[in-house]
């Protein structure tokens, strides 16, 4: 089957928070040097953020490294943290817990957030900057060179033709160069900060009810022998 090819200087495959800010990343650093770099992020959902689904307790460590003004840009960071709740749930009461300062689920200083309405912006933030964003493009293959190395991805078929024949398939290219080997390293830093304080948040409906919105809930279940 013939493909469609475009080559690009970085394709990142995934447009979540960490591919997001990979591809701000290397569009400001193009930028501090001067040189024009072309970015692609393929993400699978109809649209960025599309398949973020849960709530989550941030830490802005990373994005204010990532995007300093990120206030000033209408980042949807809205619900700072001001209490912190934790409990051992037994079969008919509730122990408090205290939680000392430094522990990590203090979280003073961090926003409760939609992380799906942070990667819409992420996404925003990275146009603004040149990066081409492709929703509904799923990488479905690895290709690789003669010499056994990495060279980009095969997308999904898109379409399917009266005979059952795939329509449109895109290969993409990332070529070598020497900004994003100079660059892999401080982003597999920043990845790490940016990924870990991501902590997925789980509200009950019945508990939610008793507490204002700033308020972050921890509960143990203690458990015996006999149960699940």
């Amino acid at each position: 089957m013939e493909r469609v090819a475009d080559e690009a200087d970085v394709v990142i495959v995934g447009g979540g928070p960490a591919g997001l800010s990979a591809a701000i990343r290397l569009k400001q650093l193009a930028n501090e040097k001067g040189q024009e770099i072309r970015v692609c992020v393929l993400e699978k959902a109809a649209e960025v953020g599309g398949h973020i689904l849960s709530g989550a307790v941030l830490q802005p460590t990373a994005l204010n490294e990532l995007i300093p003004d990120w206030k000033e840009k209408g980042a949807p960071l809205n619900t700072p943290v001001t209490e912190d709740v934790m409990s051992l749930l037994t079969a008919t009461s509730r122990i408090p817990i205290p939680i000392p300062p430094g522990f990590p689920l203090n979280n003073h200083g961090n926003y409760i957030v939609r992380l799906g309405h942070v990667v819409r912006w992420l996404g925003e933030q990275a146009e603004a900057l040149g990066v081409e964003i492709y929703p509904g493009y799923a990488a479905a293959e690895v290709l690789y060179d003669d010499a056994g190395s990495v060279k980009g991805v095969a997308t999904n078929d898109v379409g399917i033709a009266k005979d059952g024949s795939p329509k449109v398939r895109l290969n993409s290219y990332a070529p070598n160069d020497s900004l994003i080997q100079d660059t892999w390293f401080e982003f597999l830093n920043l990845l790490s900060r940016f990924r870990n304080p991501l902590r997925e948040e789980w509200n009950s409906t019945h508990v939610r009810q008793y507490l204002p919105k700033d308020v972050t809930v921890t509960s143990l279940k203690a458990s015996s022998r006999d149960s699940t």
